[in-house]
């Protein structure tokens, strides 16, 4: 749930202005939480010697290491508390005083607040609530995800990624042995460590924020509730799919796997020069 809200949440608060900036904190929470909740468990479970099932605080170590994700859980939950709601959810229950606070508080100095209220009531009110079949097109498909905005870093990230992968997938190819027990020549062992590590960083860089930016801003406010619900639960369901075939896959062919993954991202360019609109700037209630 909260990979689907933050997105919505900070494109409607943010100005258009920093909304791009504001969005990319949300993956760098992300990465920077995985680490640390990478050292926590590392820095716990040495206190039992390596063992996740000796004892640790009156329970296995396992168990504390699950009830330790409630800790950051809690205090998200507190903080959520001190935040304010969205201006667009306060127009639309009938609470613009509120939400002209909210919008002086984010908007630069100089904005007509009067006028950004009415453009987003006259918005609000001629849209219709969103549901499920917002999403079908008409003519027996789903209507198309346009991904708006974020052309250069979006193609920048697709070619560095595609090199990387193509790099890794070349080195690969040199592998001798099999299974758990694989080896490459001095050569390609270190290009296939820096390609891996540049798909890491052209992905940490592009894609990897790009994608929270998009979430939170390119679908128009009539279709914004259910559209993102299923774009967030597409990308989950990808990772999830990615991350349970990559073994089947390496024990298939290596290299191959990575010219797959190669291919992929050679397909995102052309995918986003044809579906890819520049947003930068431009409020949400120009979208759609």
């Amino acid at each position: 749930m909260a990979s689907v809200i933050a997105p919505a949440y900070i494109a409607e608060v943010s100005p258009p202005e920093h909304r791009g900036r504001l969005a990319s904190f949300q993956q760098a929470a992300i990465v920077l939480g995985i680490a640390v909740s990478q050292l926590v468990n590392w820095g716990l479970v040495n206190l039992t010697d390596g063992d996740q099932r000796g004892p640790l605080l009156g329970l296995e170590a396992w168990q504390v290491l699950l009830g330790a994700g409630a800790v950051p859980a809690l205090v998200h939950g507190a903080m959520t508390l001190a935040i304010p709601e969205s201006p667009r959810h306060l127009i639309a229950t009938g609470r613009p005083e509120e939400a002209r606070r909210v919008l002086a508080g984010v908007e630069a100095p100089g904005t007509d607040l009067d006028a950004r209220i009415a453009d987003i009531d006259a918005r609000i009110h001629g849209e219709h609530r969103s549901t499920w079949r917002d999403l079908d097109g008409g003519r027996g498909g789903p209507l198309p995800i346009v991904w708006i905005g974020r052309r250069p870093l979006a193609l920048s990230g697709s070619a560095g990624m595609a090199a990387s992968l193509a790099v890794t997938a070349w080195a690969f190819s040199f592998k001798e042995g099999g299974g758990e027990d694989i080896a490459l020549p001095d050569t390609q062992g270190a290009v296939a460590l820096v390609g891996a590590h540049g798909f890491v960083l052209f992905f940490a860089l592009s894609w990897g924020v790009v994608v929270w930016v998009l979430l939170g801003e390119m679908f128009p406010g009539r279709i914004r509730a259910a559209a993102l619900g299923v774009a967030a639960s597409a990308q989950w369901v990808a990772d999830w799919a990615v991350s349970q075939s990559f073994p089947s896959l390496s024990d298939w062919n290596l290299s191959g796997a990575y010219v797959l993954y190669t291919r992929f991202a050679l397909l995102s360019i052309p995918f986003v020069l044809a579906f890819v609109p520049e947003t930068r700037g431009r409020p949400l209630e120009e979208m759609g």
